[in-house]
């Protein structure tokens, strides 16, 4: 049998355990239990999201930018410059073959 002196220091032990727990407790509170975070299998799965992530982020940016021009980007001056410069060299080009080709022959009708 224990003594009442030796069954208040076992009640003070257990007391002074569970104050530690709570410490413990309340310190580690919102804290994962699990130290996952550091293994090589979490940091590959973690980047397989990510890249999963960025993969649909680029698809669903591509379907909507694909197609959609602004409707004033034909009237800028740069495009409308750069539209007339095609417009004479395809000129040029048409006149050029023209005469090398065609230009002083006779046709024959069959």
């Amino acid at each position: 049998l224990d003594t009442s002196e030796q069954l208040h220091h076992k009640e003070n032990a257990i007391l002074q355990s569970q104050i530690k727990y709570r410490e413990e407790y309340e310190k580690n509170k919102g804290k994962s239990m699990l130290e996952f975070t550091d293994t090589p299998s979490y940091e590959v799965a973690k980047k397989a999201q990510h890249i999963q992530s960025e993969k649909e982020y680029r698809k669903d940016f591509d379907e909507w930018i694909k197609g959609s021009v602004p409707a004033d980007l034909d009237m800028t001056p740069g495009y409308l410059h750069a539209k007339h410069a095609t417009s004479l060299l395809n000129e040029k080009e048409y006149r050029k073959d023209w005469e090398e080709n065609i230009k002083g022959k006779v046709t024959t009708a069959a």
